[in-house]
C-alpha cells in the first residue's frame, strides 16, 4: 500500500483505527497503569536523535550488508543488528544528558 498512488476508503478507516486501538493500548498501559518500558522511554525521550541516527544508519550499513535475496537468518539478524545500534546509540545520549529539541 506504500506504492499506491490512490489508496480506497476501507483502507484508511482500518489503518486509523488500528493505530488508535494501539494508541489507546499505550495510554492504558503507561498513563492508567503506570508501567514504563524502559524501551519506548529512551526513544521517546529523544525522537528526533534517533529519527536522525536511523537514516545514516540506513544510508551507511543497509546497503552494504543486505543483498537483495538474503536469507530470512540473515535479515532477522540485520534487523536486530539495526535496533540494537539506534538503541545504544540513543542511550548513550540520554545518560549524557544530550537531548535534541526543536
Amino acid at each position: 500500500m506504500v506504492w499506491k498512488r490512490i489508496v480506497s476508503l476501507p483502507f484508511v478507516c482500518v489503518a486509523s483505527g488500528f493505530a488508535f486501538l494501539l494508541l489507546s493500548f499505550f495510554v492504558v498501559i503507561s498513563d492508567q497503569m503506570g508501567i514504563q518500558i524502559g524501551l519506548f522511554r529512551t526513544l521517546g525521550m529523544n525522537p528526533l536523535a534517533a529519527y536522525a541516527i536511523e537514516r545514516v544508519v540506513i544510508e551507511t550499513l543497509l546497503p552494504a550488508s543486505l543483498p537483495g535475496d538474503a536469507a530470512p537468518w540473515l535479515i532477522w539478524s540485520g534487523l536486530t543488528l539495526f535496533i540494537l545500534l539506534i538503541y545504544g546509540m540513543v542511550r548513550g545520549l540520554e545518560k549524557q544528558n544530550i537531548y535534541v529539541r526543536m
